[in-house]
């Protein structure tokens, strides 16, 4: 059961591209608890519900589902041997394939919209999955690439990208549909802050973003302590503090 306290989880969308602002497109994510609660049956025996059960309520309370704003289809063709999204009527929004496949004939795409959260307690782990209690049509094409890291001892921003399974050279995603899950593994009852990302806070998630290169042996463990020693996570706080809507 959930302790009496709450933590803080800031968010807000991130968009590095300046020409353009997305926030429009970034609802107030819900719970993955509060989706399923609407879909309840009036009839539940108390014995096998599932909502009574702490492992299940405590889960799906502090996981987060992440749904796509508009209906997108990709469509990708290589190019001079790379592959490249191809734009269409139903590609309006900025996608891309954003490295060299990582599994083989099996191409990765990134969406338009990223997110970016911090935890005022700094022993909050995010982990982003597939949304494997939804039903989720663009799973046929693709799957998100999973993730785990400290909210509270590390800032960057979370990329939804697709690994496209083997040979598929498309990716069609509904208005609506749930795309992804973002879970924070804590005991404490969340509290969703919203703010609003600026110049300034981009830098500081570009920077952790970008330590692989300047770092390329440290363990994440490492930047964490870097991350807090030299009062990183103090500047980014006081930042978003003074951000929030």
């Amino acid at each position: 059961m959930f302790k009496n306290d709450k933590v803080k989880i800031y968010w807000s969308g991130y968009n590095e591209i300046q020409t353009s602002d997305w926030t429009l497109l970034y609802d107030n994510p819900k719970t993955l608890f509060d989706e399923l609660d609407n879909q309840k049956s009036n009839n539940i025996d108390k014995k096998s519900n599932i909502f009574l059960c702490p492992a299940v309520r405590n889960h799906t309370k502090n996981t987060l589902v992440i749904r796509n704003p508009s209906k997108q289809h990709i469509k990708i063709k290589k190019i001079e041997g790379k592959p490249m999204v191809i734009p269409d009527n139903y590609n309006m929004l900025p996608s891309k394939v954003v490295r060299l496949e990582n599994l083989e004939n099996q191409i990765l795409v990134q969406l338009f919209n990223s997110y970016i959260f911090f935890s005022e307690d700094e022993n909050v782990n995010m982990t982003l999955t597939s949304p494997y209690f939804s039903k989720t049509p663009h799973i046929k094409y693709g799957a998100i690439v999973p993730g785990k890291f400290n909210i509270g001892k590390w800032f960057r921003n979370i990329n939804l990208e697709f690994n496209l399974w083997k040979n598929i050279s498309e990716l069609i995603i509904e208005k609506g549909e749930p795309i992804a899950y973002i879970n924070f593994d804590t005991e404490k009852e969340i509290e969703l802050v919203r703010f609003d990302l600026n110049s300034k806070l981009i830098q500081f998630s570009k920077a952790s973003a970008a330590s692989p290169r300047w770092l390329p042996f440290a363990t994440l463990k490492d930047r964490y302590k870097l991350f807090k020693q030299n009062r990183v996570r103090d500047l980014v706080l006081k930042e978003i503090k003074n951000q929030v809507i």
